[in-house]
């Protein structure tokens, strides 16, 4: 991991909105799957979530009784035990079982190069995308949130298995907005 200085959060960012319904909704959907997950593995899995923000996850992950080894990384650490963290260059020092990424992949620019370099740090992947359905996102307003991307269903599903993933299980929230996608990586769970 590198070590460079905190920067502020960029204005394109969600911290803002952090006290929306439809991110306790994220890391709710999130929970279950890595409560079946832990439950199929049959272990305590070690989870790095990426973009935690105010870790939305930790509190769903407890509220369930699910236990993994959590760590939360962030370019913009909310509390002194989130590592700073920038997913586009920064890699992990430490193994994990599972990376998530909820809320972050529509900020990515090079989100090919940044999925292939994830795919081979961890077997599973579970993040999260406001999927485009339709244009009710303007590209203004687009623009406004920073998002660079805004996927379909099938060019996410596209560009995760162009970058080394199989998708595991696809749920939506409870909005039909958003789609939590669990990965596992063909590289790592090959070698395994």
């Amino acid at each position: 991991m590198i070590n460079n200085p905190v920067p502020k959060a960029p204005s394109g960012f969600n911290c803002v909105d952090q006290p929306r319904t439809t991110w306790l909704e994220q890391a709710d959907v999130c929970a279950d799957i890595l409560s079946i997950l832990t439950a199929e593995c049959r272990r305590e899995l070690s989870v790095a979530d990426v973009g935690c923000g105010d870790q939305k996850l930790r509190a769903a992950l407890r509220a369930r009784g699910v236990r993994v080894r959590y760590t939360g990384f962030d370019l913009v650490p909310q509390s002194a035990e989130v590592q700073r963290f920038d997913v586009r260059h920064d890699r992990f020092t430490d193994a994990h079982d599972v990376i998530v990424m909820l809320g972050v992949i529509e900020y990515l620019d090079g989100l090919n190069a940044v999925l292939e370099r994830l795919s081979v740090q961890a077997t599973h992947l579970v993040l999260s995308h406001v999927v485009r359905r339709d244009e009710h996102y303007t590209s203004a307003m687009l623009s406004r949130l920073g998002w660079i991307n805004h996927l379909s269903d099938n060019e996410l599903i596209t560009i995760l298995n162009n970058s080394g993933y199989v998708i595991a299980a696809q749920r939506l929230t409870p909005d039909g907005c958003t789609v939590v996608l669990a990965c596992v990586s063909r590289s790592v769970a090959k070698a395994t």
